[in-house]
């Protein structure tokens, strides 16, 4: 009796780990190639634009009004609003049940001036996937060591990308450093 009770246990464990679900990392960007003379968070030039070829692990982004830092791209400039948005990323199936965006962000904001922090993320060309992190006024919130911040999206096709955009309030546009981006599709 006791062999089939064990017999038992282990098929219910067999059954149970088959039908776990989890995540799976499909796309990983630590932006490795970007590089200033300034840590992230101190002045740097905003004649300098990202390139992807030249400053992604993986080339394929696109941007507008983003700038290379160290290990990290900054998104707007004083008076424009950034925008990055990353490559295709493929998933095991057409459309992803649940996906998961992982980044690190920081702001630009070095104590002396009251920047507001709008992230935006969003699935590339779908208006009504937008997610917004709102930081208001704040003077730090999160630096490279903190935890990532995380946005789950829900049936994701296959090739999307993911645009990353700066918010503003009133006249001031969000500007802000992200870093060590990563998405993962829920799989079963």
């Amino acid at each position: 009796m006791n062999h089939s009770l064990l017999s038992f246990l282990v098929s219910l464990f067999i059954v149970a780990t088959a039908s776990a679900q989890q995540y799976v990392s499909v796309f990983n960007e630590t932006f490795a190639n970007c590089r200033s003379e300034i840590e992230q968070g101190g002045y740097f030039s905003e004649s300098l634009y990202f390139v992807s070829a030249d400053n992604a692990d993986h080339d394929g982004w696109t941007s507008q009004n983003a700038y290379p830092s160290e290990r990290a791209v900054k998104l707007s400039s004083k008076t424009k609003l950034g925008t990055i948005t990353t490559p295709a990323i493929t998933f095991s199936t057409e459309t992803a049940a649940e996906v998961k965006v992982c980044f690190r962000a920081q702001t630009w904001n070095t104590g002396t001036t009251d920047d507001c922090t709008k992230i935006n993320v969003q699935i590339a060309g779908d208006a009504n996937s937008v997610q917004t992190l709102d930081f208001g006024s704040t003077k730090s919130i999160s630096n490279r060591s903190d935890d990532r911040k995380e946005i789950t999206f829900t049936n994701v096709p296959s090739g999307s990308k993911i645009t990353f955009s700066a918010g503003k309030d009133a006249s001031v546009p969000s500007r802000f450093f992200i870093a060590d981006v990563e998405v993962f599709e829920k799989v079963e």
